[in-house]
């Protein structure tokens, strides 16, 4: 079992991530809740190599801001490798989870209660993150719990996906505090059991 830690801090309107223990480094858009969402992850040490999951349909994310369509529509995401597509993002709503494509590999992502969210790749669960209930000046930690079968080259998907949980199960629509403390419920949560999950 590997146990990373992550910090997010707001500067210069972007929310920016950094992950402890690895060389990668994070950034994603402060959308106001109506802009296209852009994350990008990288090394921190500058070996070429960037991960990008972006929005880029103008279309659904404007209807998405209205209040009613907001509940049903789902902005989908592109996935790119140094600017190759490689994949995407999109939520599925007979599983009730996003899911990332990358290649022939599916993870699937998943909210639970307490500020939780799971990850599975097919259909074995592979890792588990948990937020932090408070944030001080929004600066917010993560701590992500991964399976020894996670290999290094996932690490930057699974950081994409817990920037991607940040920014679309916690978001703020513009909103700044100096402190918060929260926590939150699913309810209906087709696998509570998830939450629960140790690596082997």
């Amino acid at each position: 079992m590997r146990t990373l830690h992550i910090q997010r801090a707001l500067k210069n309107a972007r929310l920016v991530y950094s992950f402890q223990g690895t060389q990668l480094s994070g950034q994603a858009r402060c959308t106001g809740g109506f802009l296209l969402q852009k994350l990008s992850v990288r090394r921190a040490d500058g070996v070429p190599g960037t991960w990008i999951l972006a929005q880029k349909n103008w279309l659904l994310r404007l209807l998405a801001c209205l209040p009613l369509l907001r509940l049903v529509i789902r902005v989908p995401f592109r996935l790119t490798h140094d600017g190759c597509l490689c994949g995407s993002l999109r939520y599925d709503r007979e599983a009730r989870a996003s899911v990332l494509q990358c290649g022939t590999a599916r993870y699937t992502l998943r909210l639970h209660s307490h500020r939780t969210c799971s990850v599975c790749r097919g259909e074995r669960q592979i890792a588990k993150f948990q937020r932090s209930a408070e944030t001080w000046m929004e600066r917010r930690q993560y701590t992500l719990c991964i399976d020894d079968s996670v290999a290094a080259q996932e690490l930057p998907l699974l950081a994409l996906l817990c920037m991607f949980a940040d920014t679309a199960f916690y978001r703020k629509h513009g909103r700044l505090s100096m402190y918060e403390k929260e926590t939150d419920w699913v309810i209906h949560d087709p696998a509570p059991e998830m939450a629960d999950w140790m690596p082997q």
